[in-house]
């Protein structure tokens, strides 16, 4: 009889055992339904560790560039935005892979547009994952030094078109020339903006006699843009 006893309280003990790693199992498959959701969601592309083979790519029309753009504008002023992320550059069109910069926090992917490559840099370690944070624009590999025949008041639109054929002046890196007038910020009458290897440069333009002349011309260097891999320039 106390062996009876003995074997039903045991019976009684497997049976709530087996129903708590049931409960548990459910719980662990549900929890990792969910993992796999949340890192489908904030998943990024491989980050491409060699140096001599050139990034995957994807392509960008000219409205996805200005989309872009125009989200990482708000991504830098302040008080605006500041929430777009690789997973928006994405719904734009797939961020097939990224390189890492060399000397800064950050990495970037390219696009193949219609006559030239577009770049978006992507805060690694941002509170936001992945945020943009810099983009620009090429069509042809350039250096500052091509631009040192350009003379303000001289030079016309049509001497910078012969250096750079840029078919659309995607602001690269919001670099916008811009002059100040009784104290407000005024954009020039037509404005150019060129990715070097070096960094960018701006060119802002005075409309005289019908003829768009050079009115400021700017060189600033960017580390991002200098640490572009060869492979991955136009």
């Amino acid at each position: 009889m106390i062996i009876l006893k003995v074997c039903y309280i045991i019976l009684i003990v497997l049976s709530f055992l087996l129903s708590f790693s049931c409960i548990s199992c459910k719980d662990t498959e549900k929890d990792s339904g969910d993992g796999k959701v949340l890192d489908d969601l904030i998943s990024v592309p491989s980050i491409l560790d060699d140096d001599s083979i050139s990034l995957e790519t994807s392509t960008l029309n000219r409205d996805g560039m200005i989309e872009i753009t125009n989200m990482i504008s708000k991504n830098t002023m302040t008080g605006v935005g500041n929430t777009y992320s690789l997973q928006d550059t994405n719904k734009i069109s797939p961020v097939k892979q990224l390189r890492k910069c060399i000397n800064t926090e950050e990495a970037y992917n390219v696009y193949i547009t219609e006559r030239g490559r577009f770049y978006v840099f992507y805060d690694i370690y941002s509170s936001i994952s992945y945020q943009a944070v810099f983009c620009c624009y090429s069509e042809k590999i350039l250096l500052f030094s091509d631009f040192d025949g350009i003379r303000i008041g001289v030079s016309t639109i049509e001497d910078i078109r012969k250096i750079d054929e840029t078919k659309e002046y995607i602001d690269n890196g919001l670099f916008r020339p811009q002059k100040v007038v009784n104290g407000e910020t005024v954009l020039y009458e037509d404005y150019s903006i060129h990715m070097t290897k070096e960094g960018i440069i701006s060119i802002g333009y005075k409309n005289i006699d019908g003829k768009l002349l050079v009115d400021y011309i700017n060189e600033q260097k960017d580390e991002r843009i200098s640490e572009i891999n060869a492979l991955d320039l136009p």
